[in-house]
């Protein structure tokens, strides 16, 4: 990520970042890329149907894994990228809009890949077991998602938490943000430079 000088405030430069080694709001390479998750997690989708023999095979469930962690990088890319697109300018409603739309698909991709992790949950520890010992790079992560065993409920509900989250803890957050980007404070108190005027984070 390169940072460029950006408009001049006086006698100093606001850098500004330069987001184009990730992707640039509406252009091909992004919707491209936006198509693709879909189109990754509708293929996932077919596991549902072979989670036994996952549960027997280490291939299976390699290549299960496997699909899993490109899903999982993609989409991550992808949110970043609408984050920071959205931090950049939090006055940006381009930015602000295709934050939401991210936000919107993220949830519904992880409605669509959370039956794995329901299942992963709920899988006997005989057969668990073998299967992290055989993929010793994911080990961890499987080791704690099953952690959470306890606290996990059906998937229906598990579903809803998912959806909430769009218009309600993230909605709030950038809500918050776009508000809170907006202030400028006084600084009398600066002995070298009384009466300039400083956004949030410059302060």
């Amino acid at each position: 990520m390169n940072i460029n000088n950006g408009p001049e405030t006086g006698a100093e430069k606001i850098p500004q970042w330069n987001l184009d080694q990730l992707y640039t709001l509406g252009s091909p390479e992004l919707d491209a890329d936006l198509k693709k998750l879909d189109e990754q997690a509708q293929n996932f989708a077919r596991w549902r149907e072979n989670l036994r023999e996952a549960a027997r095979s280490v291939e299976q469930f390699t290549a299960l894994v496997a699909e899993l962690e490109e899903i999982t990088r993609l989409g991550t890319r992808l949110s970043a990228f609408a984050a920071l697109a959205f931090a950049q300018n939090t006055q940006d409603q381009q930015a602000l809009a295709f934050m939401a739309r991210v936000d919107e698909k993220m949830a519904d991709l992880g409605n669509e890949v959370l039956f794995f992790e329901i299942w992963w949950k709920e899988l006997d520890e005989s057969q668990a077991d073998p299967l992290m010992a055989a993929l010793p790079d994911y080990a961890y992560w499987l080791r704690r998602t099953r952690s959470f065993r306890p606290h996990t409920l059906a998937e229906a509900e598990e579903k809803v938490l998912n959806l909430k989250n769009i218009t309600g803890h993230d909605a709030i957050i950038a809500l918050y943000d776009s508000l809170t980007n907006r202030y400028r404070f006084k600084t009398d108190f600066l002995k070298d430079g009384a009466g300039r005027e400083l956004t949030r984070d410059e302060l």
